[in-house]
């Protein structure tokens, strides 16, 4: 990847996290941006997998980097039809939990009752 400018990524020294990179995305910063495209076509892989075996009509994006919302998702629907058999694509619906980032620790609450 190409230098890109000024990032705000690690700014004073901090560690870059998955929120960091979420929140400097949502200022417009280009690496992080640049970064979540990357994250969202290898996820955009993966998924295709699962959606060309099964056809699902949903994909449900959970846990904490759901909370990136458009900044995930908006790459992801982009970069699926690459992966995913057109039939399969059709009326295929990628949406985030909405339960939010705890959505596992609720599975895992409901397989004790």
């Amino acid at each position: 990847m190409a230098w890109m400018g000024p990032t705000l990524l690690g700014e004073q020294g901090s560690p870059i996290t998955a929120r960091g990179v979420a929140q400097a995305a949502q200022r417009g910063d280009r690496l992080a941006l640049n970064l979540f495209a990357l994250v969202a076509d290898d996820l955009a892989l993966g998924m295709a997998n699962a959606v060309n075996v099964l056809n699902p009509d949903v994909l449900v994006i959970g846990g904490g980097v759901s909370q990136a919302g458009a900044i995930l998702l908006d790459p992801l629907r982009a970069a699926l039809p690459k992966y995913v058999f057109p039939a399969a694509l059709d009326g295929l619906v990628v949406t985030m939990a909405k339960l939010g980032e705890h959505v596992a620790l609720f599975g895992a609450a409901s397989l004790l009752a």
